[in-house]
């Protein structure tokens, strides 16, 4: 672990949930750290292990481990370039509590379906009668 190689700077977010009004819940994040990490090239068989079959949209992280961070992977995100991933695991390799490993995805945008032209439907109808 060499303090030079951590040159890419990542912030971390946690996800909390809050009643939107509506019956539902809405997922809020707010940022809780900023770190250096490593960026390190994925090899295909880490990410097969955690079931992740797409690699062009992974990175795998390292970090140096932040005792006041509860890196429970669960609700959280990290945000590296503008963009924002999802992360998917998070490894303590050699239990000692100095480097860790964050595997994580792309998040996928919201689809919105296109929407249709009225000019294309075709409205003519046929009705059966029947008594």
């Amino acid at each position: 672990m060499i303090a030079r190689e951590y040159t890419k700077r990542i912030d971390i977010y946690q996800g909390t949930e809050e009643p939107d009004g509506f019956a539902g819940n809405t997922v809020s994040y707010e940022l809780i750290a900023s770190s250096w990490a490593k960026l390190v090239n994925p090899s295909s068989n880490r990410f097969t292990d955690l079931g992740l079959s797409d690699l062009s949209n992974s990175l795998l992280f390292k970090v140096r481990y932040n005792p006041e961070l509860n890196y429970n992977g669960r609700n959280l995100a990290l945000n590296y370039n503008g963009e924002t991933y999802v992360i998917q695991s998070i490894t303590d390799l050699d239990m000692v509590h100095r480097e860790l490993d964050i595997y994580c995805t792309k998040a996928n945008p919201e689809l919105i379906l296109p929407v249709v032209s009225l000019q294309s439907f075709d409205y003519t109808l046929n009705f059966t009668i029947t008594s």
